[in-house]
């Protein structure tokens, strides 16, 4: 099957559907061995995205807030692993871009070292939060075969749907506004959520509402790296002394505000969807 609200079933039959088959495709993840942690991780984290992303379809819907708290519960437990992968990837991707005449080999090899020991820490969480994944979703799929999802409705759900790309336009002024790491923070998250939630509906989406996916989904893309940019700022912040005397930390710190400011400029340029 696949994730979307198909034209011949009933929206609660899907909601019941999708979601289900999320939980699945997570537990399948969660449990590839063979696979490497980060992709894992990945894995796990985008299904939890996008059963989100549902439940938030009917926020009055008890199991719905309870299905949703649990998505994030889990999210949340992999977030260390992600954010310490994400810095490392951005990490180098900077130092790549440091000047040629600059002495970087032993500054930036020093760095990359302590963000890669700090990955493998991390990573090492997250295996172990992975292993009782499969327990979880055994656990939730009861709630979800016994939810009262009846209460569903297509046109309910195009309506909280419209209130999620009100809430990503909202966010984007507080952003322009406040310039703080938060505010662009809940920009990208609602920017995501609002795109998932526009790929349920793609069998029914007209020419308008393709075009604000495709718009949501830059602009998730573009602020999800403007956030790595900050992971990676916080991370050089709380590095040991030696790591943050280096010469090379200060300089990556500075490319890594500067990309930053570029990123969200770039995210400012793209025309919001409504």
């Amino acid at each position: 099957m696949t994730y979307r609200i198909l034209r011949n079933e009933q929206a609660a039959a899907s909601i019941a559907r999708v979601v289900t088959e999320q939980l699945m495709f997570m537990r399948i993840a969660a449990a590839n061995s063979c696979a490497p942690v980060d992709t894992r991780v990945h894995a796990v984290r985008l299904r939890c995205k996008r059963i989100r992303a549902v439940m938030r379809l009917m926020p009055d819907n008890p199991a719905s807030l309870a299905i949703g708290e649990w998505a994030t519960d889990v999210a949340r437990e992999l977030a260390a692993a992600r954010d310490a992968h994400a810095a490392l990837a951005c990490a180098a991707g900077l130092l790549q871009e440091m000047p040629a005449d600059l002495p970087v080999a032993d500054g930036a090899a020093a760095i990359q070292q302590w963000l890669t020991k700090s990955l493998q820490h991390e990573e090492l969480t997250a295996e172990r939060a992975l292993t009782t994944v499969a327990d979880k979703v055994d656990a939730l799929l009861p709630m979800v075969s016994a939810g009262r999802w009846e209460d569903a409705s297509g046109q309910l759900l195009k309506s909280n749907l419209n209130s999620r790309m009100k809430q990503a336009r909202k966010s984007r002024r507080t952003a322009a506004r406040t310039s703080k790491n938060r505010a662009f923070h809940n920009w990208r998250k609602n920017c995501k959520t609002a795109s998932l939630q526009l790929h349920l509906f793609g069998d029914d989406l007209d020419p308008a509402q393709r075009n604000s996916r495709r718009q949501l989904q830059q602009l998730a893309q573009l602020l999800g790296q403007e956030h790595d940019c900050t992971v990676l700022r916080t991370v050089l912040k709380s590095a040991p002394t030696a790591i943050q005397s280096n010469p090379q930390t200060r300089l990556l710190r500075k490319l890594a505000r500067r990309w930053q400011k570029q990123l969200r400029q770039q995210a400012f340029d793209v025309d919001v969807p409504r």
